[in-house]
């Protein structure tokens, strides 16, 4: 089972997770496992992010 969880970009506590996944574009989507970067989106695709959010990928 998965878990999101929502980054607000603009506070400064959240610089380092920004810098750490370059994100540099809102919104990202970023899937980790073991603090590994798996899958990446960026983008306004509905369909794209509701895919991700329910843990699949944004290409299937």
């Amino acid at each position: 089972m998965h878990q999101n969880r929502f980054i607000n970009t603009d506070k400064p506590q959240n610089q380092s997770l920004l810098k750490r996944f370059s994100i540099t574009s809102v919104p990202t989507i970023v899937r980790v496992n073991r603090d590994q970067k798996v899958i990446r989106y960026t983008g306004t695709d509905r369909t794209k992010i509701r895919k991700m959010m329910l843990g699949g990928r944004a290409n299937d």
